[in-house]
């Protein structure tokens, strides 16, 4: 414990509190007055503040504290000084400091500093203390707790101790007890080698809350729980002993309990498996307070999956009044039969029962199901999930979801029920439904003679209201349907990975089930009908990656209120040019909220949503959506979200439905407002969309203050993140860029007429007078080629060019005629070309360095993209350089009016030979040929 300091000492200790008192003082003015939290303002009884002094690496208690102003008012309610360095918390300080009034505090947070040592008096003055956090520091029991040190807070109902050194409770009840109110203590064993237990002294404190569970930053270590643990807490309603290492308990350990605990939660030890937890359960049997159990990840993490045998739910079972059971991450595979029929080893009153991140796999025991009559809340996401040993550690148990929780499976991808499981059994096939519905809607064989089997759509136009189909359960039924338990309402089985269609099915004994949440799983198409579910309000298909819905999936929906479909592939689904997206949503008359966010649509049907005549939320968020095309015919719409699409602007009929709605009585009645969202759309700031920003401002509709973001105008981006930026722009529009400026434009062009016609009249007057001197001009421009010498510019007699199929009668016979024998030098791609550079820059090379160009011309050729570039660059040659440099040779017939344009021109100038049919005129053609080029 603390000791008391000696004479000496104490003088010593006043010349360092003078010495360190300018430092204190100043390091009152590092707090700051705030606001309460909601919760903090209502636990204060609505008033007061809150003085924050955390994270302000203070080494002692402040001893005054800045006055709030205006508008904080009342008393300090909450004093905050976790975080800091803080080791010794002295006699007084809490009365003894300014402008903070001690009795007025009600909540005091002290964690998260090196205290080692509380004084006698250290928290004299705080009477009406509620919840003192002393957690994470370095309290050490006993030596740390002078003694007596708690009397003064006869009010404090809860006390933080968690991440002390407590290696024994022993003793501890004695100073607790003088807490005369208290009731929740949070508090961690801290040695596993030990064994705790609360003494006699507990007998005087009517705790009713009891926290011994692990932190992220400390372990509760509790390797044994015996019969002395809890002999003395007679009041316990709530203990939470999560990941404590608990590896044994004996069988009465909890005896103690049995009559008040309501919430028991021993998830996380792994070690204890489910015949640690019958040991737990065996002193709690039969308990009449009991309502709550946690048993998550009580299996070993790493060993074989196991399935759940009536031993392991024995004592489970005579807790008569269990209501809820959380059983998630603990490998559980299967469940035996006999823990569902005859006689179901779950409590009657169990109501809300969860098996998620478990590994349940099909089984016989989804037969019986629907034996756990009185479960309305049934959660088995997450199945099939590897174990993560990192994320699922100690105290990070991964949380539900939801309260609200899912089914046994709908059907396989081959459109038959996974529950068909005897061969005996006849496979239920889409015939059999329809037989089976027809039966249930009481509709004859005469009602439906000119009908299709299988034809739902034709069934639903004209039997709308017969989609109503209730089924009863029993054993004979669930062999061949889907039994679900008579009172289940809310059904979770997300993040499973199902995968498959959803043919046509029949759900029995879900009259009951209003919310379904299928979510990320890996199910698509969707063809249904889906029956059974009528009276379900809440449907969540999200992350299905879904490309396909058929018209009559969703008739057996008719009492749908909400529908989120985000995530899916919907694009050709919902597309205009699809018929069926008109009547999709024929029978949902009653929905409310529709997310149709992230679906990949451009465009939608204008007639999708034509039966929500009570939709109240439209969420189209995250698509690309350019123009909007949708009727909306509800009479009580207020919530549009269509943030970043690709919307220039509202359409008027848009605006003036919004308009409409806002003075709707339906929505004055529910004092709501009109809201829009449409953040990050490449809106336009155009005179075109003048109207449109008109509307925002004198619209009583909300466009989300910042959800418009930017606009466009004049080419720049104008920010427009507030009401006011959106009024100015608006002014801009309508008093600058907007205005009638046709005068301009007809000025601008006049004179621009006007500016050209004297222009021509001056040219042609200047050009007429120096005709002679321009004619001059040109005419000599073509001499500087005709000197003497010219011809040693090229370094070729002439460039060959052909197509691919003249590449062996260049190699084999006129090479070796005219280089040979006529002395001549080519230019020949398949051999000249310089490797490295382009084609074009070879070929364009080649004919300024060659005197002649030879055309060998086919038809190969004509249809050739190269040898179309060697002609036109020749002709370009020509005419630049005045040179009659072009010789064409027809190497085979060719249909005259097959010949471009340009090449008639240049037979019709140059003229052409002709390749000889007989091999005998050769001889003369290469003769003539070697003859013109060298001319």
């Amino acid at each position: 414990m603390c000791m008391e300091l000696s004479m000496y000492k104490v003088v010593v200790e006043v010349f360092a509190v003078c010495a360190v008192l300018p430092s204190i003082l100043v390091s009152a003015h590092v707090c700051t007055p705030s606001k309460l939290s909601d919760k903090a303002f209502d636990q204060c009884g609505q008033t007061g503040f809150a003085m924050k002094c955390n994270g302000r690496r203070l080494d002692n208690i402040p001893s005054a504290y800045p006055i709030p102003s205006p508008p904080l008012s009342g008393p300090a309610c909450v004093l905050d000084l976790s975080d800091n360095n803080i080791s010794v918390v002295e006699n007084k300080t809490f009365t003894e400091a300014k402008h903070i009034n001690s009795t007025e505090i009600s909540y005091l947070y002290l964690n998260k500093n090196h205290l080692n040592c509380l004084k006698s008096e250290a928290f004299v003055g705080l009477s009406n203390l509620k919840y003192l956090n002393l957690s994470h520091n370095n309290l050490l029991w006993k030596d740390s707790f002078a003694p007596e040190v708690f009397a003064p807070l006869i009010n404090l109902e809860n006390i933080n101790l968690k991440c002390n050194t407590f290696d024994t409770f022993d003793g501890l009840g004695q100073e607790l007890m003088l807490i005369k109110r208290l009731e929740g203590l949070f508090i961690t064993p801290s040695n596993y080698t030990n064994r705790y237990s609360f003494g006699e002294s507990f007998l005087n404190i009517s705790l009713k809350y009891l926290y011994l569970s692990s932190t992220p930053e400390c372990d509760c270590n509790l390797k044994e729980i015996d019969n002395n643990s809890f002999r003395n807490l007679s009041h316990i309603e709530r203990l939470y002993v999560k990941d404590c290492h608990i590896e044994n308990v004996t069988e009465e350990a909890f005896k103690p309990l049995n009559e008040t605990i309501k919430v028991l939660d021993i998830s996380g030890n792994s070690n204890l498996t489910f015949k640690g937890m019958n040991k737990v359960l065996k002193g709690l049997i039969n308990s009449p307070t009991l309502k709550e159990l946690n048993v998550n990840r009580i299996h070993v993490p790493y060993n074989i999956g196991i399935e759940i045998t009536p031993d392991d739910l024995q004592s489970l079972n005579t807790l008569h009044n269990l209501e809820k059971l959380f059983m998630d991450l603990n490998k559980i595979e299967v469940f035996n039969v006999d823990t569902l029929y005859p006689k179901v080893m779950f409590p009657p009153s169990l109501t809300l029962l969860t098996l998620a991140g478990n590994r349940l796999t099909f089984g016989k025991y989804v037969d019986y199901l629907f034996m756990a009559r009185n479960i309305k809340t049934l959660d088995i996401s997450r199945q099939f999930l590897g174990y993560d040993p990192f994320r699922f550690r100690k105290h990070n148990t991964l949380p539900h979801i939801s309260s609200e929780t899912p089914s046994a499976k709908v059907c396989d991808a081959k459109n038959k029920p996974v529950h068909v499981r005897k061969e005996s059994v006849v496979d239920i096939n889409e015939g059999y439904i329809w037989d089976f519905a027809l039966q249930k809607m009481l509709i004859s064989n005469d009602e439906i003679k000119n009908m299709t089997r299988g034809d739902w759509a034709a069934l639903f136009a004209n039997f709308q209201n017969a989609f109503d189909v209730n089924c009863t359960c029993n054993v004979s039924v669930a062999r061949q349907l889907i039994c679900l338990p008579e009172h289940l309402s809310h059904i979770q089985w997300s993040r499973s990975y199902l995968y498959g269609a959803i043919p046509p099915v029949l759900i029995c004994g879900a009259k009951h089930v209003k919310f379904l949440d299928l979510s990320y799983n890996l199910l698509s198409p969707w063809t249904g009908p889906v029956f059974g579910l009528h009276r379900l309000k809440k449907l969540d298909l999200s992350e299905n990656y879904c490309t396909n819905i058929s018209k009559v999936f969703f008739f057996g929906f008719q009492n749908l209120e909400a529908l989120n479909l985000t995530g899916n592939m919907l694009e050709e689904t919902f597309h205009p040019n699809n018929a069926d997206a008109g009547v999709m949503f024929g029978n949902q008359k009653k929905m409310k909220n529709l997310t149709l966010s992230a679906i990949n649509v451009s465009n939608l049907h204008q007639d999708l949503l034509n039966s929500m005549v009570k939709l109240e939320r439209l969420d189209l968020s995250y698509n690309h959506i350019h123009k909007w095309n949708l009727n909306l015919k509800s009479y009580c719409f207020h919530h549009l979200d269509i943030t970043s699409n690709r919307l220039s602007s509202l359409p008027k009929d848009l605006m003036a439905y919004l308009d409409q709605m806002a003075e709707s009585k339906c929505i004055k009645t529910k004092r709501i407002n009109v809201t829009v969202y449409m953040s990050q759309n490449p809106l336009e700031c155009s005179c075109e969309q003048l109207p449109f920003w008109q509307w925002i401002v004198t619209s009583t509709v909300n466009v989300h203050p910042r959800a418009i973001d930017s606009c466009m105008l004049n080419g720049k981006v104008k920010q427009i993140t507030t009401d006011d930026e959106v009024h100015k722009l608006v002014k801009l529009l309508e008093n600058d860029i907007c205005i009638d400026r046709t005068w301009r434009t007809w000025a601008i062009a006049g004179g621009s007429l006007l500016i050209g016609v004297i222009v021509t009249i001056t040219l042609g007057t200047a050009t007429y007078k120096n005709r002679w001197k321009i004619r001059y001009v040109m005419y000599s421009r073509g001499r500087r080629y005709r000197h003497e010498g010219f011809e040693h510019m090229f370094s070729h007699d002439a460039m060959i060019s052909y197509s691919k199929g003249r590449a062996s009668f260049i190699k084999n016979l006129l090479v070796p005629s005219l280089e040979q024998r006529h002395q001549l030098d080519f230019w020949i791609a398949d051999r000249n070309s310089q490797a490295g550079v382009s084609v074009a820059e070879n070929i364009t090379h080649a004919i300024c360095t060659s005197r002649k160009v030879v055309l060998l011309v086919d038809n190969e050729y004509l249809s050739d993209s190269w040898c179309d570039y060697d002609l036109n660059m020749a002709l370009v040659e020509s005419v630049e350089t005045k040179r009659n440099m072009i010789i064409v040779v027809l190497m085979e017939q060719i249909q005259m009016n097959t010949l471009p344009v340009p090449f008639l021109r240049l037979l019709k100038t140059e003229g052409s030979l002709e390749y000889p049919d007989q091999q005998q005129d050769i001889e003369t053609f290469l003769t003539n040929l070697a003859e013109e080029i060298k001319s």
